[in-house]
């Protein structure tokens, strides 16, 4: 039955014994133990012996030594044949179960191998991530390529104080890496609280901003609106961020009662101070301002 052991010694070499109907993500387990042999396979909605390249031990207990620089030939092979014609999104796969709070076995992960172009002799094919939601499983992440690609992503760890990294690799010199959203989304860029978002939209570039309108405004974003109040001709704005290398940058954003502008902009260590050419008058002067920080 599905998530049933095959314990070690057992004979697989004649298919009908084990030739039963299944669901579509049932597996057999592989006991540890035992010498070459073979696994089941899902084939349609069958399971059926194919070879395996290790020993069950090395497969069951996850770990090869053999591998190291000879992977290919430490390689475990599952194979998915169909008896009509193949079509995109045929596969081989692993299922991982784990066991849950009440004891039932529930499907914790996935992950397969598919084709997305059957075409006999120009195969394009996909590695699919799945991770459980419920003992259901849902596709996070889809390792694709195209057709004649010679270029990839890296993924590098880092040692402490270094930051990790996603990188270009591949055959040619110069690699571009490309954020790409579906439909109308975006892609941003979060700080490691979350705050100070920054966004490419269709909508254009978005700076994550907050608005503090008070006489003495704290506002801890890179960007937002405050105000030199009526009376006024100048004011501190207190920003956890600013630093006395910060580039701040102000402009006023409505029509003030008494014609004014910016002069400057005083970055210091906590705060900044916005001075303008002269009171704003009963209109008040609402400044727009963005910060950018220098190199940590």
């Amino acid at each position: 039955m599905p998530g049933d052991l095959i314990p070690e010694g057992t004979d697989l070499a004649t298919p009908a014994p084990w030739e039963l109907p299944m669901s579509n993500r049932e597996p057999f387990i592989l006991a540890e133990g035992g010498a070459e042999g073979t696994v089941l396979a899902k084939v349609g909605k069958v399971f059926k012996p194919v070879a395996l390249s290790g020993p069950l031990s090395d497969v069951a207990g996850g770990h090869d030594q053999r591998r190291g620089d000879q992977r290919g030939d430490a390689r475990i092979t599952l194979s998915h044949t169909t008896s009509g014609a193949a079509a995109a999104g045929i596969g081989a796969g692993v299922l991982l179960r784990a066991e849950s709070g009440a004891g039932t076995l529930r499907s914790a992960g996935g992950v397969d191998a598919i084709h997305t172009d059957v075409t006999d002799g120009a195969e394009v094919s996909a590695l699919v991530l799945s991770a459980g939601i419920a003992g259901s499983l849902l596709e996070v992440a889809r390792l694709a390529t195209v057709a004649s690609a010679v270029n990839g992503l890296s993924v590098t760890g880092s040692a402490t104080g270094e930051p990790v990294q996603l990188g270009a690799r591949g055959a040619d010199t110069d690699i571009t890496i490309a954020l790409v959203p579906k439909g109308a989304g975006g892609a941003m860029l979060l700080a490691g609280s979350g705050d100070n978002a920054f966004g490419v939209t269709t909508g254009g570039i978005r700076v994550d901003s907050a608005t503090d309108t008070g006489a003495t405004p704290t506002v801890s974003r890179n960007s937002g609106v405050v105000r030199v109040q009526n009376g006024n001709t100048t004011v501190t704005v207190t920003n956890t961020l600013c630093t006395v290398d910060s580039k701040v940058f102000a402009q006023i954003r409505n029509t003030t009662t008494n014609a004014v502008s910016v002069l400057r902009v005083v970055p210091g260590a906590g705060s900044f101070d916005v001075v303008l050419s002269g009171d704003p008058g009963a209109s008040h002067a609402d400044l727009a301002f963005f910060m950018l920080q220098p190199d940590a």
